[in-house]
């Protein structure tokens, strides 16, 4: 009839300034035969705001779509420019996870797994949009002033989101006649939804909340990753020689700018990025590496939206193209193309 094994934990928390939290952990796996097998995960937690989304606090120049430059505040979370707009305290992060998975065994060297889950967390703790002096009352205009800031934005207890996932991964370590060879395939799916309301009420006396947290605040957390990733993998080594290679396949993702009338989408497609490693033992101590990373120089797409490449900067670039070629908020692989490199490690 098979075997369970069912294995839980209990842990109680009190962070100063925070409520106490009880959070646990409920696990079980069920090997049918030695074949077939089962696996499942219940699970809570919680997450304190991290020092700098208390604490931080700076003024940064910004151009606007036209090259106009601002100062903009980002205020901390205790600060008397927060407590004068009742931006409230922040409260630590809530989450609740649930896993189901399947192992098949076929062979002594092939695994296949397959692991759905879902994630729920409350409160997240996002970045707010800016919010113009101009459109406050007298009192914080003259915080404003103080600091020397026509903008501010402030890290706030935003949306409830939900993800929803699910993972396979095959792995094969073939026979070869050469060395030994591991190779692996892996396929996510995930979707990420806002589930909750933004429920902060009477805040900046008055304002609407889109102000803070817009359509494009909710694109950034729904479309602005790819919701698909494949990763083919390979591992073969040879007496004092190993060699790494992966492909990975990333999924197409959203990019979005402006609100209202002007709200613009620019689709990204799927992209491949390839890296490699080669490593020599030279001594049982001493390892030299190379490696490549996105060898074939793969680049994301430019900028279509004239708003996300944020204009001009008068008199210091006039570009047509705008200051920004590439996505400043979402670049799941980068946008520096290849990058080689070599190393020699040292174990003492």
């Amino acid at each position: 009839l098979g075997s369970l094994m069912v294995s839980g934990a209990l842990r109680l928390e009190d962070y100063e300034g925070f409520d106490e939290v009880l959070s646990g952990r409920l696990s079980g796996f069920f090997e049918i035969n030695s074949n077939h097998a089962l696996r499942g995960t219940l699970g809570n937690g919680f997450r304190a705001p991290s020092m700098h989304q208390l604490y931080f606090n700076n003024v940064s120049t910004q151009f606007d779509n036209a090259g106009i430059a601002s100062e903009t505040l980002t205020s901390r979370n205790y600060s008397a420019m927060a407590r004068a707009l009742g931006v409230p305290t922040l409260k630590e992060e809530n989450v609740i996870n649930v896993s189901l998975g399947y192992v098949f065994t076929p062979a002594p060297k092939i695994t296949l797994t397959l692991d759905a889950y879902q994630i729920d967390i409350d409160d997240r703790i996002i970045l707010s949009n800016q919010v113009a002096a101009v459109a406050l009352d007298s009192e914080p205009q003259q915080i404003f002033a103080n600091a020397g800031a026509t903008k501010a934005q402030f890290f706030i207890n935003g949306p409830d989101t939900r993800m929803r996932g699910l993972d396979v991964v095959a792995e094969w370590s073939p026979q070869i006649s050469h060395g030994t060879l591991e190779t692996k395939l892996a396929w996510n799916m995930t979707e990420t939804e806002v589930t909750g309301h933004f429920r902060l009420q009477g805040l900046l006396n008055g304002l609407s909340q889109d102000l803070l947290f817009n359509e494009r605040d909710r694109d950034i957390i729904e479309a602005w990753q790819p919701e698909e990733r494949i990763t083919l993998s390979a591992n073969w080594k040879l007496n004092r020689f190993t060699v790494q290679g992966d492909v990975n396949r990333y999924g197409s993702y959203l990019s979005s700018e402006g609100s209202g009338n002007n709200y613009v989408t620019q689709n990204h497609d799927a992209a491949y990025i390839v890296n490699t490693r080669l490593h020599f033992d030279v001594s049982p101590s001493i390892r030299l590496s190379f490696w490549g990373d996105n060898i074939t120089d793969q680049y994301p797409e430019k900028n279509i939206i004239s708003s996300a490449r944020s204009g001009t900067i008068k008199g210091i670039v006039d570009s047509p193209n705008g200051v920004f070629q590439y996505s400043r908020r979402t670049a799941p692989y980068g946008f520096n193309g290849a990058f080689w490199g070599m190393s020699v490690k040292h174990s003492f």
